[in-house]
């Protein structure tokens, strides 16, 4: 109950973080987003929508892009209290 409070109040915003991402991808050896959306089973689309805060991602979409990467959500999400603080 106080969490669904603290929601409604501070707004929060869940991202993948674009340096993360990229640092994630690194990593991995993944070159381009069209290669990692391949591997994660999605469109590029849709990772450059999660990029620039058009598209919130879902659990299992950021449980995609951890397998294809072979890492942890924290390794690449960012998180931001409201949209202005959001990078873009």
């Amino acid at each position: 109950m106080l969490f669904t409070s603290l929601i409604h109040i501070l707004s929060i915003m869940l991202m993948i973080d674009r340096n993360k991402l990229n640092e994630a991808m690194s990593l991995a050896e993944i070159n381009s987003y069209r290669e990692l959306a391949k591997r994660a089973g999605t469109y590029p689309a849709l990772i450059s929508n999660m990029l620039t805060g058009r598209y919130s991602p879902t659990l299992r979409t950021v449980g995609r892009l951890c397998s294809a990467l072979g890492c942890r959500p924290e390794a690449i999400i960012g998180y931001y209290f409201d949209s202005v603080d959001a990078p873009r």
